[in-house]
């Protein structure tokens, strides 16, 4: 369990996190709106034709069939991108852990009660809160990228396929919205590799 002296120590954190979240889910939902929903004005360039890609440039399918251009890199990238979404972070965090490991474990002293309250206590957690909230950051930033493509895919080629892959993305980044529970969750699994690291360093 996390060596925590505030129990509310967590809930900030959290909090800021669903803050940032929340709007990138917010920035990618607006600008999939805008592509789905856009009315070309009068005078102006329509977009692509589905089944067209820039320039009519399209790539052919193993099967049969094709992919415009820019929906084609929309799924590949976003099928990279989704995949670094998740070891990116956690490459960041391991790297950081191992850090810590090496280090001397921090004294924690005990707060006394004319004292304000610590946002990030002595100890394990306190080193370990940002490190969420960092990684958090570097995950969702990575799906909001891919889910934008695919959203400027779908706005100059309107197929299907593109719409489809912003929407899944888009759900992956949902699927990342930060409880308190989760970061709890998060932090025991991080203190307990943490202690079997430093055995290991010892």
């Amino acid at each position: 369990m996390s060596d925590m002296t505030d129990p509310n120590a967590v809930e900030p954190i959290t909090r800021t996190c669903q803050i940032i979240v929340a709007a990138l889910v917010m920035g990618v939902l607006t600008f999939l709106a805008i592509a789905v929903f856009l009315n070309v004005a009068p005078g102006n360039p329509a977009p692509g034709q589905a089944g067209q890609g820039i320039g009519g440039v399209s790539l052919p399918l193993p099967g049969g069939g094709s992919l415009p251009l820019m929906t084609a890199l929309a799924v590949v990238l976003g099928i990279i991108g989704l995949v670094m979404s998740f070891t990116v972070p956690r490459v960041f965090v391991a790297g950081v852990r191992r850090t810590i490991a090496r280090e001397a474990p921090p004294a924690t002293t005990a707060r006394k009660a004319s004292e304000p309250a610590q946002v990030y206590p002595a100890g394990d957690t306190g080193r370990l809160l940002p490190v969420y909230t960092t990684q958090l950051i570097m995950g969702a930033a990575i799906n909001e990228g891919m889910a934008l493509f695919a959203a400027i895919a779908y706005l100059l080629e309107r197929h299907p396929v593109a719409l489809s892959t912003a929407i899944v993305l888009l759900g992956g980044l949902i699927a990342r919205f930060p409880t308190a529970d989760r970061v709890n969750a998060w932090l025991d699994r991080q203190l307990s590799q943490l202690q079997v690291e430093r055995q290991s360093v010892l």
